[in-house]
């Protein structure tokens, strides 16, 4: 690779933030000073990152930028396995949907810890993926039902739904236009439809 010396690179630990189960998810909130992790057990875990991002190693501990991380309480409320996570355009908002239906919109700047609002069964069965169109206008969910469902992420009301082309729905893609949505599905199909009305475009 260019830019490398042929001397080998020397890696290290920045540090090591011990967890209770499999964390299949991780975001970092968008200004870098938060850090999400969801798995398995259902918890959202949280922390708060000193400015550099994460704890430096011992040997540079007097660096100005040093700091401890602070472990802030876990978001419960789920049940199942947390099977997306994602955050508004805006940063306020963590949006999280688990396989038992669950649908949650959490606070990133105030310090409740309970859902600012939820859906207990946005999806007849396992919700398998999360959206966020780049104005922040729409939320957009799919599962095993086969449905897409948008939703406005400042209250969680429905804006609409439709069919997503497939039996059991896997991912997501909203363009950068905000028109247009591109769903995959069980079967390996990609199928786009315009977002403002739910009409089917192509496969």
């Amino acid at each position: 690779m260019q830019g490398i010396n042929n001397q080998q690179a020397e890696l290290r630990a920045l540090a090591k933030i011990p967890t209770s189960c499999q964390m299949s998810l991780l975001r970092y909130g968008l200004d870098g000073s938060l850090l999400l992790a969801a798995g398995r057990d259902g918890r959202i875990h949280r922390w708060r990152l000193p400015p550099v991002g994460l704890p430096l190693p011992a040997a540079d501990a007097k660096s100005p930028d040093a700091g401890d991380t602070a472990e802030l309480p876990p978001l419960v409320g789920h049940n199942g396995w947390i099977s997306s996570l994602e955050i508004s355009a805006d940063g306020q908002w963590l949006l999280s949907a688990d396989t038992w239906r669950r649908l949650a919109c959490w606070s990133l700047t105030a310090t409740a810890e309970r859902p600012h609002w939820e859906h207990t069964e946005a999806h007849a069965g396992w919700l398998r993926a999360l959206a966020v169109t780049r104005d922040g206008s729409c939320l957009v969910s799919c599962g095993a039902d086969g449905m897409v469902r948008v939703w406005n992420p400042a209250d969680g009301s429905l804006l609409r739904q439709f069919s997503g082309g497939g039996q059991d729905l896997y991912s997501l893609a909203c363009h950068p236009d905000g028109q247009r949505l591109a769903v995959g599905d069980l079967r390996g199909g990609i199928h786009v439809f315009d977002l403002r009305d739910g009409k089917h475009l192509t496969t």
